[in-house]
C-alpha cells in the first residue's frame, strides 16, 4: 500500500494539463465538497488553505466579538486557542478527562459564564469526547459548538460520527492526517446560513451564491460589487483539492491502515502496569491519528529515559504532547487564568506513537523495538 497512489498522481496531472486556465477548470474543489458530504453526512463542505483557517473562518461565520470567551481543550495543539485569538475572543481552558484525554464536561461547566458564547471541542488523537453529555450543556447555555476534527476522520461515538454535533466541524489535511493534499482543510455544516457566511468570509467576500449573476462574464463589468463582506484568501488550491478528492476516494483504506497500526502497539502495551491508554469507551471508533499512551510513572523526567531507550533501539520518530497553549511564551500577554492539573500531568509523560505505516514490515520491525524498549525501560526504571 502506498500512501500516495496512482489515483492521486492521475488527478494532479489533470490539473497541471489544464494549465491552470479557468475555461479549462478540471472543477476538483467541487468534487471534493460532494465527496465529503457524501462520506460525512453532512450538507454542506468548505474547502480551505488549512485546518486552522476552518477554525477562524467558523468562528467568524457565527459572529464571535470582542471579549466574548469561547471555551477550547487545554490537551491541544495552539490553532485551537490562536484561532480564538485572531477572531477577537478569549479563550477559556477546560481541563480533560484522566482516562480518554478529551475536554471533560465537568470541567466545561465550571467555565460557563455570562461572557461564554462558544465551545470548540477536539477529537484528541482520533477519539471523539463525550458528546452525549456535552451537546446538554450547549442546548441549557445557548452556545455554539465547533468540532475541531483534525485528527479524527470516520470517528463515531456510541451514536453518531464525528461531525454530527456541531454547528461547524472542521477536518485538517496537514501532511501528518489521515488524508493529506500536503496542506488543507475542510469546514463542513448542515446550516445553509452560516455556510454562505463561512464561503463568502473565505473568498475575499465575494457573494458566491447570493448573486445568481455571479459568473465570469458579469465580474468582467467594471460597475459590478465583488465584496459584500470582509473575507480573506482562504481558498484551497485546485492542485491541493485534485490530492485531496482522490485521498477521500480512498478514506476507509486510509484510515484502516491506521487503526490496524494502532492495534498493533495496543497488544504490546496493554501488558505493562506503568503505561496507561488512552481509554476507548463502549461502542465508540477510535481512528488513531496516533496511537497516545501516559507513561503513568512518578517522575516527568521519565518520558526522557523512555525516548533515550527508544531511540538507542533505532525506534521511529514518535510525539511528546503538545504543551498547553497558556504555558506558551505568546500566550503570557494575554493573563489567561487556568486551571487544568490534569493537562498539566499527562501532557508531560504521554507518547503518541506514529500509526502513518503503509508497510507491514516496517510496522512490525517497529511493535518488536516498542517491546524491547518496554522491557528495558521496566528492568531499570520501574520498580
Amino acid at each position: 500500500m502506498k500512501r500516495i497512489g496512482n489515483l492521486e498522481k492521475r488527478f494532479v496531472q489533470n490539473v497541471l494539463d489544464s494549465q491552470f486556465s479557468a475555461s479549462k477548470s478540471t472543477n476538483y474543489n467541487e468534487l471534493l465538497q460532494k465527496i465529503v458530504c457524501k462520506k460525512f453526512k453532512c450538507k454542506y463542505a468548505i474547502p480551505l488553505a488549512n485546518g486552522t483557517a476552518g477554525l477562524h473562518v467558523a468562528l467568524l461565520s457565527l459572529n464571535i466579538k470582542k471579549g466574548d470567551e469561547v471555551i477550547v481543550p487545554s490537551l491541544t495543539m495552539s490553532s485551537t486557542a490562536i484561532s480564538v485569538i485572531l477572531a477577537g475572543g478569549v479563550p477559556k481552558f477546560a481541563d480533560i478527562d484522566p482516562n480518554t484525554l478529551t475536554i471533560d464536561p465537568k470541567s466545561i461547566k465550571k467555565l460557563i459564564n455570562s461572557k461564554t458564547v462558544g465551545l470548540i471541542t477536539v477529537s484528541v488523537y482520533g477519539l471523539m469526547p463525550e458528546f452525549s453529555e456535552i451537546k446538554k450543556i450547549v442546548r441549557s447555555k445557548n452556545i455554539f459548538l465547533i468540532e475541531d476534527n483534525a485528527e479524527c476522520f470516520l470517528g463515531k461515538d456510541e451514536k453518531r460520527f464525528d461531525g454530527a454535533y456541531g454547528d461547524f466541524s472542521m477536518y485538517s489535511f496537514q501532511s501528518s492526517k489521515h488524508i493529506t493534499c500536503g496542506n488543507g482543510g475542510i469546514l463542513t455544516t448542515n446550516n445553509k446560513k452560516l455556510m454562505m457566511r463561512a464561503k463568502e468570509i473565505s473568498n475575499l467576500g465575494y457573494p458566491l451564491g447570493r448573486k445568481k449573476s455571479f459568473k465570469r462574464v458579469n465580474i468582467q463589468d467594471p460597475n459590478f460589487s465583488r465584496h459584500v463582506t470582509l473575507g480573506l484568501n482562504y481558498r484551497l488550491p485546485e492542485l491541493c483539492a485534485a490530492v485531496a478528492y482522490a485521498q477521500m476516494k480512498r478514506i476507509n483504506e486510509l484510515v484502516n491502515a491506521r487503526i490496524t497500526a494502532a492495534k498493533s502497539f495496543i497488544n504490546i502495551l496493554k501488558n505493562y502496569d506503568f503505561v496507561k491508554l488512552q481509554h476507548v469507551p463502549k461502542k465508540y471508533k477510535h481512528t488513531y491519528w496516533s496511537c497516545a499512551f501516559v507513561l503513568d510513572v512518578k517522575s516527568e523526567k521519565d518520558w526522557y529515559k523512555f525516548k533515550a531507550i527508544f531511540n538507542k533501539n533505532k525506534g521511529d520518530f514518535f510525539y511528546s504532547a503538545w504543551k498547553p497553549a497558556y504555558l506558551e511564551p505568546f500566550f503570557t500577554k494575554y493573563k489567561v487564568k487556568h486551571n487544568c492539573p490534569v493537562a498539566e500531568y499527562s501532557q508531560k509523560r504521554i507518547i503518541q506513537l506514529k500509526t502513518n505505516y503503509w508497510d507491514a514490515s516496517q510496522l512490525k520491525r517497529q511493535v518488536k523495538i516498542l517491546e524491547q524498549t518496554l522491557n528495558e525501560f521496566k528492568k531499570v526504571y520501574v520498580s
